[in-house]
Parts: structure tokens; sequence; C-alpha cells
């Protein structure tokens, strides 16, 4: 009974340490959801002011691109414990026969700038030059990002909010702090 119990109780402690982990906020970091499907890509980049794509993917980028599985419909949403929103609720809504949606969420570092990126392009030559933002996540705060494409406006539309504190079911906040980003230069 000793070896089970001397067994048991650091496995139920580390359990409820890295369950508690992933279901809130560290006072060092931010979380962000980011909405993504086949012909619609979302970059993050932490620490950064400005973005840099690269193929071999030493750009600084943490999002994880699922564009095949999107477009053959098993792509999967990848959680760390953030609240449920009218937008992953409504998640399938942005589906079409193509390109299934997701969401990915993400740990960043709170009061660091960090620059987030979308752009669209579909093989019909419709497309949307990329969006870029940067802003200073804040400690504890949960925020969403997705871009919009209205076909008929011919349009894009990068959205990101705050998830409110109190109320994961309201409309996201708008942050005051965003600024345009710029593509890094040859020598950043």
């Amino acid at each position: 009974m000793k070896k089970l119990i001397a067994v048991a109780l650091p496995t139920f402690l580390l359990t409820s340490l890295c369950h508690a982990d992933d279901t809130a906020p560290q006072d060092s970091f931010a979380r962000i959801r980011v909405f993504q499907q086949n012909q619609i890509d979302l970059g993050l980049f932490p620490h950064r002011d400005c973005y840099r794509f690269s193929f071999t993917g030493d750009n600084g980028d943490i999002v994880e691109s699922q564009a095949l599985k999107s477009f053959l419909h098993l792509s999967e949403n990848k959680s760390i414990g953030m609240p449920e929103t009218p937008n992953t609720r409504g998640l399938a809504a942005r589906n079409n026969f193509i390109s299934k949606a997701y969401y990915q969420e993400y740990k960043i570092p709170a009061g660091e700038i960090t620059t987030l990126t979308a752009s669209f392009g579909d093989s019909y030559s419709k497309h949307c030059n990329t969006l870029a933002v940067k802003f200073t996540p804040q400690a504890g705060t949960d925020y969403e990002a997705m871009l919009n494409v209205d076909f008929d406006q011919e349009a894009c539309r990068l959205v990101i909010g705050a998830i409110p504190h109190d109320n994961p079911d309201a409309p996201l906040e708008q942050l005051d702090h965003l600024t345009p980003a710029s593509y890094c230069p040859d020598n950043k």
C-alpha cells in the first residue's frame, strides 16, 4: 500500500500541475487561438515586430499548417484549454467543399511584441495580399485571430481581439494597440 501511495501521489501532483498549466494563462504568458483552413494562412511571430516567410521554416513563425489535411477534411483542432467562444462553436460554418476550418491555440510571451500575418489564395486567381499587424499581448489574456474573406466584396479582413474574461460568449474586445507590421529587412 505504501508503494502505491508513493507512486500515485507524485503522479497525481504531476497531472494536477500539468492540467493547471494548460487551462489558465500564466502570469508571463497570453494565449491566442488562430483559425485556419486550406487557402487561408495565418502566421504568428513572437518577439518580432516584422515578419519573414521562409521555405526552410527558420523564420520564427510558430503556427503549424494543416493545409493538406484541411483540403482532405482531416484537419484537427489543437487546444491548450482556452474557453469556448461563438467562433469555436460556429467553426463548421467556415467549411467549404475544398476546405475544413480548424483552430490552433498557442502560448505567447506577454509584454513582448508579436506579429500576426494572414493571407488568402485559391487556385482560381483570387487572393488577398498579406495583412500584418503587431501588438503586445497582455499577461493572462486570451486572444482569437482569423482572416474573414468576403468573396462578394472581394475583400479580406484580419480580425484579432481579446476574449472577454468574464463572458467568453460576448463579442471579441477590440485591441487598441494594433499597428501595421512590415516585412523584415534582410538584416533582421
